[in-house]
C-alpha cells in the first residue's frame, strides 16, 4: 500500500488516511479503544460517521481530479489498548459497502 494522505479534511469530516492498493483507494478510519472502557472500535462507525466519511470521500475524489470509476473502499483500523498496553490491532478491509455516485 501507498500512503498518499494523512488526515485529510474537508468541511466537518476527516478520513485519516488515504492509501492507494493496485490501482484502489482505500480511505482509512483508525479507531483506538482500551478495551475495559468501551466496545470495539469498529462499532463506532456508526451509520452517522460512515456518510460523513463518504462525503469527505467525495470531496478528496473531487480534488484529485479522480477518474469517474476510479475503484474505491474504506477499511478500518483497531488499536485495542489494555492497562495501557497495546494488546490487538487490526485491520479490516471494505467495512462497508460503497454506493454508486462516490464518484
Amino acid at each position: 500500500m501507498e500512503l498518499l494522505c494523512r488526515n485529510y479534511r474537508a468541511g466537518r469530516g476527516e478520513i485519516d488516511l488515504v492509501f492507494r492498493q493496485d490501482g484502489t483507494l482505500c480511505f482509512v478510519e483508525v479507531k483506538t479503544r482500551h478495551r475495559q472502557r468501551m466496545g470495539s472500535p469498529i462499532d463506532a462507525i456508526d451509520s452517522r460517521k460512515r456518510a460523513r466519511l463518504l462525503a469527505t470521500a467525495r470531496q478528496y475524489l473531487r480534488e484529485i481530479g479522480s477518474p469517474r470509476h476510479l475503484p474505491c473502499r474504506f477499511d478500518a483500523v483497531e488499536i485495542i489498548f489494555e492497562k495501557s498496553r497495546l494488546v490487538d490491532v487490526r485491520h479490516w478491509q471494505a467495512i462497508f459497502p460503497i454506493p454508486l455516485d462516490i464518484d
